[in-house]
């Protein structure tokens, strides 16, 4: 924190907005970093992937400002939409299934879940309206995981927007936050993980052995032709 607090007295301007970095807005937490959690989670609202009540009512129940409170907050959370999701697909409810399970896969997420947040996304991806479809990225003889989301089910073509996330983005969490407004609008959307992300446990040995330095940015998606 001794670090953050140093940038904040030198008061340095933000691009373009002339405020200080002193004078950052606390969307609930004095801690930037458990803020940091909570800025990502609201900006996934608009796309599906939370909502801002639930967000809330789950950082209530935190005990204390710390990373435990906050993981096993979120799985709980996280357990209570599988459940609802299970339990409307049970019912052909397929609308709420699908946004029960993408907003479980968001909190599962932040909870660093990542094998429960990949599972309920696919869940929720297999009832999408419009294709979502796990696709491999060749990467210095190895593959990075990503999604190839079309605009609609057809064999139409139609211009395919490249999203590829940073270090502080998960593959799943860049469907909410550019994905269903693109899809509306008429693009396809091709997202693909950046090296050394995914979290332990999930990926391929081979993606384990990836980490994230400046080779990252050479990242390309397999041309048009290959793109399911």
């Amino acid at each position: 924190m001794k670090r953050y607090d140093r940038l904040y007295e030198q008061k340095i301007p933000r691009a373009n907005l002339g405020i200080y970095k002193k004078e950052r807005i606390a969307y609930r937490f004095k801690d930037v970093h458990m803020d940091l959690n909570v800025i990502q989670l609201l900006w996934q609202v608009s796309g599906g992937g939370t909502e801002m009540a639930e967000i809330w009512a789950t950082i209530s129940r935190m005990e204390k400002v710390n990373r435990e409170s906050w993981d096993r907050e979120f799985v709980l959370q996280g357990e209570l939409l599988e459940q609802l999701a299970i339990e409307a697909q049970q019912k052909d409810h397929i609308v709420s299934a699908r946004e029960a399970f993408f907003r479980a896969s968001s909190y599962y997420g932040t909870a660093k879940k990542r094998e429960k947040q990949v599972e309920c996304f696919r869940a929720a991806a297999q009832m999408s309206d419009t294709p979502i479809e796990p696709v491999a990225v060749p990467f210095e003889g190895k593959h990075l995981p990503g999604y190839f989301i079309k605009a609609a089910n057809d064999n139409q073509k139609r211009k395919t927007l490249i999203f590829i996330g940073g270090g502080d983005t998960i593959l799943e969490e860049l469907y909410f936050l550019l994905g269903p407004a693109a899809v509306k609008r008429g693009y396809n959307i091709f997202a693909v993980e950046v090296p050394g992300q995914g979290g332990p446990g999930l990926e391929s040995l081979e993606q384990k052995l990836l980490i994230f330095s400046s080779s990252s940015q050479t990242v390309k998606p397999p041309s048009p032709d290959n793109v399911p």
